[in-house]
Formats: structure tokens, C-alpha cells, sequence
């Protein structure tokens, strides 16, 4: 009897008529001019209480449909993957089961066909769906099985070996193309959960998981689930987007061309490439979208929406300062980023609130060359100390340490000039070529507080240029860079009547 007979009729007749459909099933050799190298992953499942025979319907991908008879919770979904694969002329090459100690086990079982074994759920499995794997060395059963056939153990007390060992059989696979499927039903809870997270740690190796599908026991149906496997991706992405302020991994989901994806894209290059202007550019334009309450269609979109709304609350009002950016990427642990703005932004804050000297004024070199708010800024920062405070030091700092910043500065040398050039109210800055004379309507009662503040600046001008340039003394700990972040906020709010 062949198998197309075997299936007519109604399920339960054709799985009555057929004695065991694996042992009459031969797959077809390969015969696609550049086939793939295509495996699939299962968590193996023990026994059930009863054995039986019963047809499985899925999807042939088109407008029809392909039946397998399935004798166990795990072989429908191989069987039709090689049926699939048979319609492109390519062949199921490999399994990688995942098993647990019990499904290695022996039981003594009464067959769909009456027949009584001892066998384990793995072995009884293999015996199914052997016909249906390339039949290439299928003769030597032995060498056929060990190559086509990978258990790995599996143990959900330690999860990490059982990933392990799947990472390293899959990464071995060199030659063909590797397309991999999964077959997410079967298994124990904690063993599937180790299916789930190979989807994820899958995507690090650019190994995408080309197929993905479950059983509809009720209705004896095989669903494709690789949609839904969409959801890993996006969990994925929206966690390196959140962690790390990259989007690649989101690149899919953010195909559509409106205001909210456009944002989102310039907010992380200028967050990935430290670009100070991108990134404040991509978050006024997040601001525009969320004020002006558009709507998104795309599922994936509104829940990218909402989250993103959430993390960045804080910087879409369109009054937001320098300060507020600093402050959101530390919280995030951007401190390169943070230490940019620092070095970037401050002087113009610190210039336009007139916390340094007058607003609106224009300074020259002595050779008549005008001065940028940047330049001055950097000349006045200068001169303000003969030496920086050592990463040792620094590491080594407390709050009390910061409350007489610098008293603790000048006990380790770093002789910082408290007088600051003045005269009157006249400093002189110079940095090279550099030289001029400013005002500034600094007060005494202020003198300290700013005096302290440059320090503290031109310490994290310091370790930013350290950080970027990949220097090898850069030895500045975490922490410590965290707490001078949190003082040099405290102080600029101080100083420009933020509090």
C-alpha cells in the first residue's frame, strides 16, 4: 500500500489502514542545485499514556494542504517540514534533539500497532522518522543515526550546557547554507523555555530560525508559528534599544516610513556615533510626534511607541536642557555620551545664563580673531590648574571628599589657582595662542562654588578624552564616574539657578 492510499478516507481509517507509515516512507534524495544544510531543533517529550496513530493536516504554504500520520507528540512536526522541504526538492538533514534524562530512558510501551517494546521515547522517535531524514548512507543505520541524529542533554537545573552544545553543533556547520526549524511543542516547561531562549542567542550568531511550528492537538492541525516567533525579536531589539540606544536589532519592525521610526533612527545614531547635534535633532522630533498624538497601524509599532514614550518621557519637552540630557544618560549608563554633552554643551549653557560672564558679548584673541563660547570656555579651564587629579585619586574620592573638592584636589598636587587671575573682575585665559582678558559678574560669594565646578569639569573633560581615544591609563572605575556625574549636576543647577 502506498502512502498516498494509506491517507484517504477519514483520519482514524487511515491510520488504521497503514501498519507504521515510517517503514514504508523513504524520503527523496537531494536534487536542488545549491541545496541548504537544513536541521531542526526539538525538545524531546516522554510517553504518553497511550500510543495511536492519528493524521495531522498543515499548511502546504500555497492554497493546499499536507497530511502526516504522527505516532507521538514529537514526529508530526519533522514529517511535515520534510514534506515541505521535498516540494524544493531539499532534504530534512538533521535533528538536534534535546532530551531530558527520563525521555533517554527505557519503557516497555504497547505500540499503535499492538506490538509491545522496550524502548526509550528518543529511540522511538528516531525509528519514525528515520525514512523521512536524506536518505543519503541510510544503509549503514548505525553511521546514518549518529549523523543525522544529535541528543543533547538537557537539564533544566542547568540550562546554560544544554544551550552550550547546541550553539557549538550549529556554529560547526560551515558548508551548505544552514536554514534551521523548530518544532515548539514537547518537552518540559523549563526545557522549552530553553528553546525560547535559543531564539534569542540564535540571532547574536546570525542564525535566523527560517521555520517554527506547534501542534493544535484538538484539532489535529500543525501551525506555523514563525510569525510569532517575531515577538522574540522584537523583545530583543527593544532591549538593545533600551540598554544600549541601538536599533539594528529593530530594524524590521521599523520599516515604515513616518515621523516616530525617523526619530528613533536619529536618536540612536546619535547616541551610537556620540553626534551631540543628531541626537538633540532626533529627540525634538520625537517630541513633535508625541505632541502631535499620531496614530500607528502596524501592531509592533504602537507597542515600540508606548515604550519608547516611557523611557525618553523626560526629554520630549521642548524646553529640556543640556543638563537633562546629561542627567538621562547617566541614568541610562551613557557615559560617554554624557561626558560629550558635558564637553559640548555646558560653556554655551553656562555662557547664556551668565553664570561665567556677560551673555552676548563678543571676545577676540589679541591678534583680533574672534573666540568661540567653546574656545573661551576651554581657555578659561586651562589655566585654572597646574595638574589633573590622578585616576587613583579620583577613584578614590567620596561625598565627603566632594564637599571640600578642592581642599582634596590641592593635598594631591594639583595646585588649583582659587584666585583664578582675578583682578577686579578680569581673568585672563590663555590656552597656546589663545589670550584674552573677560569679564565676568561673578560675585565672591560665587567665586568657590565656580572655581570648583571648572575643576570638576575639566577632571571629566579629561576622562572623556581618555574614554574616546581608548587611552591605556584610562583607569576611572564606574562608580566613581557616576558620583562626579551626580556632584557636577548638583553644581551646575546650583550655578544656573536650577535647583
Amino acid at each position: 500500500m502506498d502512502r498516498k492510499d494509506a491517507l484517504t478516507g477519514t483520519p482514524e481509517e487511515a491510520a488504521e489502514r497503514i501498519e507504521n507509515e515510517a517503514e514504508i516512507h523513504v524520503q527523496e534524495p537531494q536534487r536542488a542545485e545549491n541545496p541548504h544544510m537544513d536541521v531542526m531543533l526539538l525538545a524531546m517529550s516522554t510517553f504518553p499514556g497511550t500510543l495511536r496513530a492519528t493524521v495531522f493536516t498543515g499548511s502546504d504554504g500555497k492554497n493546499g494542504e499536507i497530511q502526516v500520520i504522527g505516532r507521538s507528540q514529537l514526529d508530526p512536526v519533522p514529517k511535515y517540514v520534510a514534506e515541505l522541504l521535498k516540494r524544493e526538492q531539499e532534504c530534512l538533514d538533521k535533528i538536534i534533539i534535546l532530551a531530558t534524562e527520563d525521555t533517554r530512558k527505557e519503557k516497555e510501551i504497547t505500540t499503535p500497532e499492538g506490538k509491545t517494546e522496550i524502548i526509550s521515547p528518543v529511540e522511538y522517535f528516531k525509528n519514525q522518522i528515520r525514512g523521512y531524514l536524506n536518505p543519503e548512507g541510510i544503509e549503514d543505520r548505525e553511521a546514518f543515526d549518529s549523523k543525522r541524529f544529535l541528543v543533547v542533554e538537557a537539564q533544566e537545573s542547568n540550562p546554560a550546557e544544554g544551550i552550550g552544545e547546541i550553539l557549538r553543533i550549529l556554529r560547526a556547520e560551515t558548508g551548505a547554507p544552514l536554514r534551521l526549524h523548530m518544532a515548539m511543542n514537547g518537552g518540559l516547561r523549563g526545557v522549552q523555555r530553553i528553546l525560547e531562549a535559543m531564539i534569542v542567542l540564535l540571532k547574536t550568531e546570525n542564525i535566523m530560525v527560517s521555520g517554527a511550528y506547534s501542534i493544535e492537538m484538538g484539532k489535529n492541525r500543525i501551525i506555523d508559528e514563525t510569525e510569532r516567533l517575531k515577538i522574540f525579536d522584537f523583545v530583543s531589539g527593544m532591549n538593545e534599544f533600551y540598554y544600549d540606544g541601538r536599533v539594528n536589532a529593530l530594524s524590521p519592525y521599523l520599516k515604515e516610513d513616518n515621523s516616530l521610526v525617523n526619530a528613533i533612527k536619529k536618536v540612536s545614531e546619535g547616541i551610537g556615533w556620540c553626534n551631540v547635534r543628531e541626537f538633540e535633532e532626533g529627540l525634538q522630533e520625537l517630541g513633535r510626534f508625541y505632541r502631535s498624538n499620531q496614530t500607528q497601524n502596524d501592531p509592533y509599532l504602537k507597542l515600540f511607541r508606548d515604550t519608547i514614550k516611557k523611557d525618553y518621557e523626560e526629554l520630549l519637552n521642548p524646553q529640556i536642557s543640556v543638563l537633562d540630557e546629561i542627567k538621562w544618560c547617566r541614568k541610562k549608563g551613557f557615559y560617554q555620551q554624557a561626558l560629550t554633552l558635558l564637553e559640548a554643551r555646558m560653556s554655551k549653557t553656562l555662557i547664556e545664563k551668565g553664570v561665567l560672564i556677560p551673555s552676548g558679548k563678543k571676545y577676540y584673541t589679541v591678534k583680533g580673531q574672534e573666540i568661540t563660547d567653546n574656545e573661551l570656555f576651554n581657555g578659561l579651564i586651562h589655566v585654572i590648574s597646574k595638574r589633573k587629579l590622578s585616576a587613583v585619586d579620583f577613584n578614590r574620592m567620596t561625598e565627603k571628599d566632594y564637599r571640600n573638592y578642592l581642599t582634596f584636589a590641592n593635598r594631591r598636587g594639583c595646585e588649583v589657582n582659587q584666585a583664578f587671575h582675578f583682578s577686579g573682575y578680569k581673568v585672563t585665559a590663555e590656552k597656546g595662542s589663545l589670550k584674552t582678558s573677560v569679564d565676568t559678574p561673578f560675585t565672591a560669594k560665587k567665586h568657590h562654588a565656580l572655581i570648583r565646578f571648572l575643576f570638576l569639569h575639566k577632571t571629566l573633560k579629561d576622562i572623556r578624552n581618555k574614554m574616546n581615544h581608548a587611552d591605556e591609563s584610562f583607569r576611572y572605575r564606574k562608580e566613581q564616574i557616576d558620583l562626579a556625574l551626580d556632584f557636577y549636576i548638583a553644581w551646575a543647577e546650583q550655578l544656573t539657578g536650577k535647583e
